[in-house]
Protein backbone atom coordinates (compact mmCIF):
# COMPACT_ATOMS: atom_id res chain seq x y z
CA UNK A 1 0.00 0.00 0.00
CA UNK A 2 1.09 3.19 -0.68
CA UNK A 3 1.16 5.78 2.10
CA UNK A 4 0.44 9.45 1.86
CA UNK A 5 2.88 11.57 3.69
CA UNK A 6 1.92 15.03 4.82
CA UNK A 7 3.61 17.96 3.26
CA UNK A 8 6.37 19.49 5.21
CA UNK A 9 5.91 22.97 6.02
CA UNK A 10 8.82 25.18 5.61
CA UNK A 11 9.82 26.77 8.82
CA UNK A 12 12.49 29.19 9.31
CA UNK A 13 15.55 27.96 10.88
CA UNK A 14 15.91 28.65 14.53
CA UNK A 15 19.15 30.40 13.91
CA UNK A 16 17.59 32.97 11.40
CA UNK A 17 17.34 36.42 12.78
CA UNK A 18 13.88 37.98 12.66
CA UNK A 19 13.65 41.14 10.57
CA UNK A 20 11.08 43.97 10.73
CA UNK A 21 9.49 44.68 7.39
CA UNK A 22 9.27 48.48 6.45
CA UNK A 23 6.79 49.33 3.74
CA UNK A 24 6.99 52.60 1.69
CA UNK A 25 3.57 53.82 0.49
CA UNK A 26 3.83 56.02 -2.56
CA UNK A 27 1.06 58.72 -2.63
CA UNK A 28 -0.53 59.00 -6.01
CA UNK A 29 0.42 62.12 -8.05
CA UNK A 30 -3.22 63.23 -8.36
CA UNK A 31 -3.56 63.51 -4.59
CA UNK A 32 -0.42 65.75 -4.35
CA UNK A 33 -1.71 68.08 -6.98
CA UNK A 34 -5.06 68.34 -5.22
CA UNK A 35 -3.28 69.41 -2.02
CA UNK A 36 -1.19 71.96 -3.92
CA UNK A 37 -4.32 73.30 -5.57
CA UNK A 38 -5.83 73.79 -2.12
CA UNK A 39 -2.74 75.75 -1.04
CA UNK A 40 -2.95 77.86 -4.18
CA UNK A 41 -6.63 78.60 -3.50
CA UNK A 42 -5.80 79.64 0.06
CA UNK A 43 -3.08 82.00 -1.17
CA UNK A 44 -5.35 83.26 -3.94
CA UNK A 45 -8.15 83.88 -1.44
CA UNK A 46 -5.85 85.84 0.82
CA UNK A 47 -4.61 87.97 -2.05
CA UNK A 48 -8.17 88.46 -3.33
CA UNK A 49 -9.46 89.54 0.07
CA UNK A 50 -6.54 91.92 0.44
CA UNK A 51 -7.17 93.31 -3.06
CA UNK A 52 -10.95 93.52 -2.98
CA UNK A 53 -11.42 94.55 0.65
CA UNK A 54 -8.10 95.63 2.12
CA UNK A 55 -6.78 97.91 -0.62
CA UNK A 56 -10.05 99.85 -1.08
CA UNK A 57 -10.39 100.16 2.68
CA UNK A 58 -6.80 101.36 2.95
CA UNK A 59 -7.34 103.79 0.08
CA UNK A 60 -10.50 105.24 1.61
CA UNK A 61 -8.96 105.67 5.05
CA UNK A 62 -5.64 107.12 3.91
CA UNK A 63 -6.53 109.15 0.82
CA UNK A 64 -6.08 112.87 1.35
CA UNK A 65 -9.37 114.73 0.66
CA UNK A 66 -8.63 116.98 -2.27
CA UNK A 67 -11.48 119.10 -3.50
CA UNK A 68 -11.00 120.68 -6.89
CA UNK A 69 -9.90 124.28 -6.40
CA UNK A 70 -11.28 126.71 -9.02
CA UNK A 71 -7.85 128.02 -10.04
CA UNK A 72 -9.13 129.82 -13.13
CA UNK A 73 -11.87 131.66 -11.25
CA UNK A 74 -9.43 132.68 -8.51
CA UNK A 75 -7.00 134.02 -11.09
CA UNK A 76 -9.81 135.97 -12.74
CA UNK A 77 -10.88 137.52 -9.41
CA UNK A 78 -7.30 138.49 -8.62
CA UNK A 79 -6.94 140.03 -12.06
CA UNK A 80 -10.23 141.86 -11.61
CA UNK A 81 -9.14 143.47 -8.34
CA UNK A 82 -5.45 144.05 -8.93
CA UNK A 83 -5.07 144.71 -12.64
CA UNK A 84 -8.29 146.28 -13.94
CA UNK A 85 -10.30 149.44 -13.43
CA UNK A 86 -13.24 147.58 -11.89
CA UNK A 87 -12.21 148.70 -8.40
CA UNK A 88 -12.75 152.40 -8.87
CA UNK A 89 -14.00 154.86 -6.28
CA UNK A 90 -16.03 157.52 -8.03
CA UNK A 91 -17.12 160.17 -5.54
CA UNK A 92 -20.00 162.40 -6.73
CA UNK A 93 -20.00 166.02 -5.59
CA UNK A 94 -22.99 168.28 -6.22
CA UNK A 95 -22.27 171.89 -7.05
CA UNK A 96 -24.99 174.35 -6.15
CA UNK A 97 -24.06 177.27 -8.39
CA UNK A 98 -26.09 179.89 -10.26
CA UNK A 99 -27.28 178.78 -13.69
CA UNK A 100 -24.98 181.21 -15.54
CA UNK A 101 -22.01 179.42 -13.93
CA UNK A 102 -23.25 175.94 -14.82
CA UNK A 103 -20.83 175.68 -17.73
CA UNK A 104 -17.99 176.16 -15.27
CA UNK A 105 -18.59 172.66 -13.88
CA UNK A 106 -17.26 170.99 -17.02
CA UNK A 107 -14.16 173.15 -16.99
CA UNK A 108 -13.57 172.37 -13.33
CA UNK A 109 -14.01 168.64 -14.01
CA UNK A 110 -11.32 168.76 -16.69
CA UNK A 111 -8.89 170.45 -14.31
CA UNK A 112 -9.57 167.86 -11.59
CA UNK A 113 -9.20 164.95 -14.01
CA UNK A 114 -5.87 166.28 -15.24
CA UNK A 115 -4.58 166.83 -11.70
CA UNK A 116 -5.61 163.35 -10.55
CA UNK A 117 -3.99 161.86 -13.64
CA UNK A 118 -0.75 163.63 -12.77
CA UNK A 119 -1.01 162.22 -9.25
CA UNK A 120 -1.37 158.74 -10.74
CA UNK A 121 -4.59 157.66 -9.03
CA UNK A 122 -7.23 158.48 -11.64
CA UNK A 123 -7.51 154.80 -12.62
CA UNK A 124 -9.05 153.83 -9.28
CA UNK A 125 -10.08 157.09 -7.57
CA UNK A 126 -11.94 160.05 -9.04
CA UNK A 127 -14.20 163.00 -8.24
CA UNK A 128 -17.34 163.50 -10.32
CA UNK A 129 -18.85 166.99 -10.32
CA UNK A 130 -22.63 167.18 -10.76
CA UNK A 131 -24.96 170.15 -11.05
CA UNK A 132 -27.62 170.35 -8.35
CA UNK A 133 -28.24 170.53 -4.62
CA UNK A 134 -28.08 166.79 -3.92
CA UNK A 135 -29.50 164.95 -0.92
CA UNK A 136 -28.62 165.71 2.72
CA UNK A 137 -26.20 162.77 2.79
CA UNK A 138 -24.42 163.72 -0.47
CA UNK A 139 -21.22 165.66 -0.92
CA UNK A 140 -22.17 169.24 -1.68
CA UNK A 141 -20.17 172.32 -2.60
CA UNK A 142 -21.89 175.69 -2.39
CA UNK A 143 -20.59 178.99 -3.75
CA UNK A 144 -21.40 182.26 -2.06
CA UNK A 145 -20.41 185.71 -3.19
CA UNK A 146 -18.51 188.11 -0.94
CA UNK A 147 -17.31 191.61 -1.67
CA UNK A 148 -13.64 192.34 -2.14
CA UNK A 149 -11.87 194.71 0.20
CA UNK A 150 -11.13 198.09 -1.40
CA UNK A 151 -8.48 200.32 0.06
CA UNK A 152 -7.82 204.06 -0.27
CA UNK A 153 -5.09 203.50 -2.83
CA UNK A 154 -7.68 201.74 -5.02
CA UNK A 155 -6.14 198.33 -4.46
CA UNK A 156 -8.53 195.39 -4.19
CA UNK A 157 -7.96 192.32 -2.00
CA UNK A 158 -9.98 189.14 -2.33
CA UNK A 159 -11.77 187.70 0.68
CA UNK A 160 -12.00 184.05 -0.36
CA UNK A 161 -12.62 181.63 2.49
CA UNK A 162 -13.67 178.03 3.06
CA UNK A 163 -16.02 176.41 5.54
CA UNK A 164 -16.23 172.61 5.92
CA UNK A 165 -19.17 171.55 8.03
CA UNK A 166 -18.15 169.20 10.88
CA UNK A 167 -21.61 167.60 10.89
CA UNK A 168 -22.25 166.69 7.23
CA UNK A 169 -20.56 166.48 3.82
CA UNK A 170 -21.08 170.07 2.73
CA UNK A 171 -18.42 172.61 1.84
CA UNK A 172 -18.99 176.34 1.38
CA UNK A 173 -16.73 178.50 -0.74
CA UNK A 174 -16.90 182.24 -0.29
CA UNK A 175 -15.58 183.84 -3.47
CA UNK A 176 -15.22 187.45 -4.50
CA UNK A 177 -16.01 189.14 -7.76
CA UNK A 178 -12.28 189.51 -8.38
CA UNK A 179 -11.66 185.77 -8.64
CA UNK A 180 -14.72 185.47 -10.86
CA UNK A 181 -13.55 188.21 -13.18
CA UNK A 182 -10.17 186.52 -13.58
CA UNK A 183 -11.88 183.15 -14.30
CA UNK A 184 -10.10 181.52 -11.39
CA UNK A 185 -13.15 179.82 -9.89
CA UNK A 186 -12.47 176.37 -11.50
CA UNK A 187 -8.87 176.46 -10.27
CA UNK A 188 -10.02 177.53 -6.83
CA UNK A 189 -12.60 174.72 -6.58
CA UNK A 190 -10.15 172.06 -7.77
CA UNK A 191 -7.50 173.15 -5.28
CA UNK A 192 -10.00 173.14 -2.41
CA UNK A 193 -11.20 169.62 -3.24
CA UNK A 194 -7.83 168.04 -4.04
CA UNK A 195 -5.52 169.88 -1.65
CA UNK A 196 -7.86 170.31 1.29
CA UNK A 197 -11.05 168.24 1.47
CA UNK A 198 -9.69 164.99 0.00
CA UNK A 199 -5.96 165.51 0.44
CA UNK A 200 -5.64 162.85 3.15
CA UNK A 201 -7.62 160.30 1.13
CA UNK A 202 -5.55 160.94 -1.99
CA UNK A 203 -2.37 160.47 0.03
CA UNK A 204 -3.61 157.19 1.48
CA UNK A 205 -4.78 155.84 -1.87
CA UNK A 206 -1.48 156.74 -3.51
CA UNK A 207 0.20 154.40 -1.02
CA UNK A 208 -1.88 151.58 -2.51
CA UNK A 209 -1.11 152.31 -6.14
CA UNK A 210 0.99 149.15 -6.35
CA UNK A 211 -2.16 147.07 -6.68
CA UNK A 212 -0.27 143.77 -7.07
CA UNK A 213 0.07 143.19 -3.37
CA UNK A 214 -0.88 145.97 -0.95
CA UNK A 215 2.46 147.04 0.45
CA UNK A 216 0.69 148.66 3.34
CA UNK A 217 2.80 150.85 5.54
CA UNK A 218 2.98 149.38 9.01
CA UNK A 219 0.86 151.32 11.46
CA UNK A 220 2.02 150.69 14.99
CA UNK A 221 -0.90 152.57 16.58
CA UNK A 222 -4.06 151.49 14.78
CA UNK A 223 -5.85 148.33 15.88
CA UNK A 224 -6.23 145.54 13.37
CA UNK A 225 -9.49 145.92 11.48
CA UNK A 226 -12.41 143.67 12.34
CA UNK A 227 -16.09 143.85 11.33
CA UNK A 228 -16.97 144.09 15.04
CA UNK A 229 -15.35 145.88 17.97
CA UNK A 230 -16.17 146.01 21.66
CA UNK A 231 -15.60 149.35 23.41
CA UNK A 232 -15.13 149.46 27.19
CA UNK A 233 -15.28 152.77 29.06
CA UNK A 234 -13.29 152.39 32.28
CA UNK A 235 -13.13 154.62 35.35
CA UNK A 236 -10.19 153.53 37.48
CA UNK A 237 -9.64 154.96 40.95
CA UNK A 238 -6.05 154.94 42.13
CA UNK A 239 -6.97 155.76 45.73
CA UNK A 240 -9.08 154.20 48.44
CA UNK A 241 -11.75 156.91 48.63
CA UNK A 242 -15.08 155.95 46.99
CA UNK A 243 -15.81 157.34 43.52
CA UNK A 244 -18.90 157.15 41.30
CA UNK A 245 -19.76 158.48 37.84
CA UNK A 246 -22.88 159.29 35.88
CA UNK A 247 -22.02 157.14 32.86
CA UNK A 248 -25.68 156.57 31.97
CA UNK A 249 -26.10 160.26 31.18
CA UNK A 250 -23.15 160.63 28.80
CA UNK A 251 -23.11 157.18 27.18
CA UNK A 252 -25.89 158.11 24.66
CA UNK A 253 -23.60 160.87 23.36
CA UNK A 254 -20.81 158.37 22.79
CA UNK A 255 -23.26 155.91 21.22
CA UNK A 256 -24.17 158.55 18.62
CA UNK A 257 -20.53 158.62 17.54
CA UNK A 258 -20.53 154.84 17.30
CA UNK A 259 -23.67 154.95 15.18
CA UNK A 260 -21.86 157.26 12.78
CA UNK A 261 -19.19 154.56 12.45
CA UNK A 262 -21.66 151.82 11.50
CA UNK A 263 -20.66 151.87 7.86
CA UNK A 264 -17.07 151.18 8.93
CA UNK A 265 -17.74 148.49 11.58
CA UNK A 266 -20.21 147.44 14.26
CA UNK A 267 -19.52 148.48 17.85
CA UNK A 268 -20.80 147.34 21.21
CA UNK A 269 -20.34 149.43 24.34
CA UNK A 270 -19.69 148.51 27.95
CA UNK A 271 -18.58 150.41 31.08
CA UNK A 272 -16.94 149.50 34.36
CA UNK A 273 -15.63 151.17 37.51
CA UNK A 274 -12.63 149.71 39.33
CA UNK A 275 -10.90 150.47 42.66
CA UNK A 276 -8.11 150.33 43.93
CA UNK A 277 -5.68 150.63 40.96
CA UNK A 278 -2.37 151.87 42.30
CA UNK A 279 0.52 153.10 40.18
CA UNK A 280 3.56 150.85 40.03
CA UNK A 281 6.56 151.89 42.08
CA UNK A 282 8.77 151.33 39.04
CA UNK A 283 7.34 154.45 37.39
CA UNK A 284 9.29 157.64 37.86
CA UNK A 285 6.95 160.44 38.98
CA UNK A 286 8.64 163.62 40.13
CA UNK A 287 7.43 166.94 41.49
CA UNK A 288 7.80 170.07 39.38
CA UNK A 289 7.90 173.28 41.41
CA UNK A 290 7.28 175.50 38.40
CA UNK A 291 3.96 173.90 37.44
CA UNK A 292 3.10 172.61 40.92
CA UNK A 293 2.33 169.20 39.44
CA UNK A 294 3.61 165.69 39.74
CA UNK A 295 5.09 164.91 36.32
CA UNK A 296 4.83 161.57 34.57
CA UNK A 297 7.49 161.24 31.89
CA UNK A 298 6.17 160.26 28.48
CA UNK A 299 8.63 157.37 28.28
CA UNK A 300 7.01 155.85 31.39
CA UNK A 301 3.51 155.80 29.93
CA UNK A 302 4.24 152.36 28.44
CA UNK A 303 4.54 151.01 32.02
CA UNK A 304 1.72 153.06 33.54
CA UNK A 305 -1.10 150.54 33.03
CA UNK A 306 -0.89 147.36 35.08
CA UNK A 307 -2.67 144.91 32.78
CA UNK A 308 -2.50 142.02 35.25
CA UNK A 309 -4.05 143.90 38.19
CA UNK A 310 -6.37 146.51 36.72
CA UNK A 311 -9.00 144.15 35.29
CA UNK A 312 -8.59 145.37 31.72
CA UNK A 313 -7.86 143.92 28.30
CA UNK A 314 -10.91 141.65 28.31
CA UNK A 315 -12.22 139.83 25.25
CA UNK A 316 -15.89 139.16 24.55
CA UNK A 317 -16.68 136.37 22.08
CA UNK A 318 -13.28 136.83 20.45
CA UNK A 319 -14.28 140.34 19.35
CA UNK A 320 -11.38 142.84 19.54
CA UNK A 321 -11.71 145.10 22.59
CA UNK A 322 -10.70 148.75 22.76
CA UNK A 323 -10.26 150.05 26.32
CA UNK A 324 -10.76 153.77 27.01
CA UNK A 325 -9.63 154.57 30.54
CA UNK A 326 -10.23 157.58 32.78
CA UNK A 327 -7.76 157.32 35.67
CA UNK A 328 -8.05 159.18 38.97
CA UNK A 329 -4.65 159.11 40.72
CA UNK A 330 -4.17 158.65 44.43
CA UNK A 331 -4.18 161.85 46.48
CA UNK A 332 -0.43 161.54 47.05
CA UNK A 333 0.08 162.08 43.30
CA UNK A 334 -2.48 164.88 43.03
CA UNK A 335 -2.26 166.72 40.66
CA UNK A 336 -0.62 164.45 38.07
CA UNK A 337 0.42 165.73 34.65
CA UNK A 338 1.75 163.78 31.66
CA UNK A 339 4.80 165.40 30.19
CA UNK A 340 4.14 167.38 26.97
CA UNK A 341 0.48 166.32 26.84
CA UNK A 342 -2.03 169.22 26.64
CA UNK A 343 -4.96 166.83 27.12
CA UNK A 344 -3.17 164.90 29.90
CA UNK A 345 -3.76 161.67 27.97
CA UNK A 346 -1.91 159.11 25.89
CA UNK A 347 -2.70 156.24 23.52
CA UNK A 348 -1.63 152.65 24.05
CA UNK A 349 -0.94 151.34 20.52
CA UNK A 350 -3.37 148.70 19.30
CA UNK A 351 -5.03 148.53 22.71
CA UNK A 352 -6.77 151.76 23.80
CA UNK A 353 -6.23 155.12 25.46
CA UNK A 354 -6.02 156.70 28.89
CA UNK A 355 -6.74 160.14 30.33
CA UNK A 356 -5.75 161.27 33.81
CA UNK A 357 -8.44 163.09 35.78
CA UNK A 358 -6.98 165.32 38.49
CA UNK A 359 -9.75 165.08 41.05
CA UNK A 360 -8.87 165.24 44.72
CA UNK A 361 -11.00 162.47 46.20
CA UNK A 362 -9.78 163.13 49.76
CA UNK A 363 -11.75 166.38 50.18
CA UNK A 364 -15.06 164.57 50.64
CA UNK A 365 -16.30 161.21 51.76
CA UNK A 366 -17.57 160.35 48.29
CA UNK A 367 -16.74 161.81 44.88
CA UNK A 368 -19.28 161.81 42.08
CA UNK A 369 -18.35 162.68 38.50
CA UNK A 370 -21.21 164.45 36.75
CA UNK A 371 -21.82 165.33 33.12
CA UNK A 372 -19.74 168.53 33.20
CA UNK A 373 -16.67 166.59 34.28
CA UNK A 374 -17.19 163.65 31.95
CA UNK A 375 -17.95 165.50 28.71
CA UNK A 376 -14.34 166.63 28.17
CA UNK A 377 -13.25 163.07 28.90
CA UNK A 378 -15.71 161.83 26.30
CA UNK A 379 -14.20 164.18 23.71
CA UNK A 380 -10.76 162.77 24.45
CA UNK A 381 -12.09 159.20 24.19
CA UNK A 382 -13.66 159.97 20.81
CA UNK A 383 -10.43 161.41 19.48
CA UNK A 384 -8.47 158.41 20.74
CA UNK A 385 -10.97 155.99 19.23
CA UNK A 386 -10.71 157.57 15.79
CA UNK A 387 -6.93 157.55 16.07
CA UNK A 388 -6.93 153.86 16.97
CA UNK A 389 -9.21 153.06 14.03
CA UNK A 390 -6.84 154.81 11.64
CA UNK A 391 -9.05 157.77 10.77
CA UNK A 392 -7.37 160.68 8.96
CA UNK A 393 -6.96 163.93 10.87
CA UNK A 394 -8.44 166.07 8.09
CA UNK A 395 -10.90 167.30 7.14
CA UNK A 396 -12.69 168.10 10.38
CA UNK A 397 -15.98 166.81 9.02
CA UNK A 398 -16.80 163.61 10.88
CA UNK A 399 -18.88 162.03 8.04
CA UNK A 400 -16.14 162.71 5.48
CA UNK A 401 -13.45 161.22 7.72
CA UNK A 402 -15.57 158.10 8.23
CA UNK A 403 -16.14 157.86 4.47
CA UNK A 404 -12.40 158.01 3.89
CA UNK A 405 -11.82 155.25 6.46
CA UNK A 406 -14.53 153.12 4.87
CA UNK A 407 -13.37 153.52 1.27
CA UNK A 408 -9.80 152.72 2.18
CA UNK A 409 -10.90 149.68 4.17
CA UNK A 410 -12.92 148.40 1.21
CA UNK A 411 -9.78 148.45 -0.89
CA UNK A 412 -7.76 146.72 1.83
CA UNK A 413 -10.38 144.01 2.37
CA UNK A 414 -10.80 143.24 -1.32
CA UNK A 415 -7.08 143.01 -1.92
CA UNK A 416 -6.56 140.91 1.19
CA UNK A 417 -9.26 138.47 0.09
CA UNK A 418 -7.93 138.24 -3.48
CA UNK A 419 -4.31 137.80 -2.37
CA UNK A 420 -5.21 135.06 0.13
CA UNK A 421 -7.20 133.16 -2.49
CA UNK A 422 -4.35 133.46 -4.99
CA UNK A 423 -1.82 132.30 -2.37
CA UNK A 424 -4.01 129.29 -1.63
CA UNK A 425 -4.22 128.45 -5.32
CA UNK A 426 -0.43 128.59 -5.68
CA UNK A 427 0.06 126.50 -2.55
CA UNK A 428 -2.25 123.76 -3.80
CA UNK A 429 -0.39 123.60 -7.11
CA UNK A 430 2.97 123.31 -5.36
CA UNK A 431 2.03 120.70 -2.73
CA UNK A 432 0.46 117.56 -4.15
CA UNK A 433 -0.16 115.94 -0.78
CA UNK A 434 -1.93 118.86 0.84
CA UNK A 435 -5.46 118.20 2.03
CA UNK A 436 -8.26 120.23 0.43
CA UNK A 437 -11.47 119.51 2.37
CA UNK A 438 -14.89 120.48 1.06
CA UNK A 439 -15.06 123.16 3.77
CA UNK A 440 -12.21 125.00 2.05
CA UNK A 441 -13.96 124.84 -1.30
CA UNK A 442 -17.16 126.23 0.24
CA UNK A 443 -15.29 129.14 1.83
CA UNK A 444 -13.56 129.93 -1.46
CA UNK A 445 -16.94 130.11 -3.16
CA UNK A 446 -18.33 132.31 -0.38
CA UNK A 447 -15.33 134.64 -0.59
CA UNK A 448 -15.66 135.11 -4.35
CA UNK A 449 -19.39 135.68 -3.99
CA UNK A 450 -18.82 138.40 -1.38
CA UNK A 451 -16.12 140.00 -3.55
CA UNK A 452 -18.55 140.31 -6.44
CA UNK A 453 -21.25 141.74 -4.17
CA UNK A 454 -18.81 144.28 -2.74
CA UNK A 455 -17.79 145.42 -6.22
CA UNK A 456 -21.45 145.68 -7.21
CA UNK A 457 -22.22 148.00 -4.28
CA UNK A 458 -18.97 149.88 -4.90
CA UNK A 459 -20.20 150.82 -8.37
CA UNK A 460 -23.39 152.15 -6.75
CA UNK A 461 -21.35 154.30 -4.31
CA UNK A 462 -22.89 152.38 -1.41
CA UNK A 463 -19.76 152.44 0.76
CA UNK A 464 -21.42 150.84 3.78
CA UNK A 465 -22.68 147.74 1.93
CA UNK A 466 -19.48 147.47 -0.09
CA UNK A 467 -17.42 147.48 3.10
CA UNK A 468 -19.71 144.94 4.76
CA UNK A 469 -19.34 142.43 1.94
CA UNK A 470 -15.62 143.09 1.47
CA UNK A 471 -15.05 142.35 5.18
CA UNK A 472 -16.96 139.07 4.83
CA UNK A 473 -14.88 138.23 1.74
CA UNK A 474 -11.66 138.76 3.70
CA UNK A 475 -12.93 136.57 6.56
CA UNK A 476 -13.98 133.73 4.23
CA UNK A 477 -10.66 133.91 2.36
CA UNK A 478 -8.75 133.71 5.65
CA UNK A 479 -10.82 130.72 6.78
CA UNK A 480 -10.15 128.90 3.51
CA UNK A 481 -6.42 129.56 3.63
CA UNK A 482 -5.90 128.76 7.32
CA UNK A 483 -8.20 125.73 7.51
CA UNK A 484 -6.78 123.45 10.23
CA UNK A 485 -7.31 120.13 8.42
CA UNK A 486 -5.42 121.41 5.42
CA UNK A 487 -2.47 122.61 7.51
CA UNK A 488 -2.20 119.42 9.58
CA UNK A 489 -1.73 117.29 6.48
CA UNK A 490 1.56 119.05 5.75
CA UNK A 491 3.13 117.25 8.70
CA UNK A 492 2.65 113.80 7.06
CA UNK A 493 4.76 113.71 3.87
CA UNK A 494 5.21 110.62 1.67
CA UNK A 495 8.51 109.75 3.35
CA UNK A 496 6.71 109.47 6.67
CA UNK A 497 4.15 107.11 5.17
CA UNK A 498 6.84 104.89 3.67
CA UNK A 499 8.53 104.63 7.06
CA UNK A 500 5.30 103.17 8.43
CA UNK A 501 4.19 100.91 5.57
CA UNK A 502 7.51 99.21 4.73
CA UNK A 503 8.13 97.60 8.19
CA UNK A 504 4.47 96.59 8.39
CA UNK A 505 3.74 95.25 4.92
CA UNK A 506 7.24 94.20 3.82
CA UNK A 507 7.50 90.91 5.78
CA UNK A 508 3.87 89.97 5.06
CA UNK A 509 4.20 90.46 1.31
CA UNK A 510 7.58 88.68 1.28
CA UNK A 511 6.26 85.57 3.07
CA UNK A 512 3.20 85.41 0.86
CA UNK A 513 5.26 85.76 -2.32
CA UNK A 514 7.78 83.08 -1.24
CA UNK A 515 5.00 80.67 -0.28
CA UNK A 516 3.24 81.22 -3.60
CA UNK A 517 6.39 80.59 -5.61
CA UNK A 518 7.19 77.42 -3.65
CA UNK A 519 3.69 76.05 -4.11
CA UNK A 520 3.73 76.74 -7.85
CA UNK A 521 7.11 74.99 -8.23
CA UNK A 522 5.88 71.92 -6.33
CA UNK A 523 2.72 71.81 -8.41
CA UNK A 524 4.51 71.67 -11.76
CA UNK A 525 7.30 69.43 -10.44
CA UNK A 526 4.97 66.53 -9.81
Amino acid sequence: MSSVQPEKSEKPADNDKSKTAVSYHKVPSAQIKASLRTSLWIIFSMVSIASVVGIPLWYLTTTVPKAEIPHTEIANVNELINHTNEIKFNIPIYLDVPSPLKGMIKETQEIIDKELHNLGIDEYWNLELLFGKGDPSDYKLNLEMVESEKYEDNTVESNESIFISPFDRSVKLFISDKIISHNKVPDFISKVLINLVFSEEIKLFKEFKNVTGIAEEANSVSVQYAPKFHIVLNLLNGGVDPVSWNIEEISPIFIRYLNELKQFANFTLDAQLESYNSISNDINIHWDNESSHHILDMKDTSKFIDYSEWGLDRQTDLVPTINLVAYIPDSKYFPLQIEDSPTNSFIVPQWGGLQILNIDTSVSQSTHLDKDVLLPVLETFTSQLFHLLGAPKNPKSLPIRIDIMTRLQILKNLKTAANNLLSLSKLVKQLDNISIPDFTLIKIGDAMKEINLSIEFLHKNDWSSANFHSAKAAIFADESFFQKDMVQQLYFPDEHKMAIYVPLLGPLISLTAVGLCKTIIEYFKD
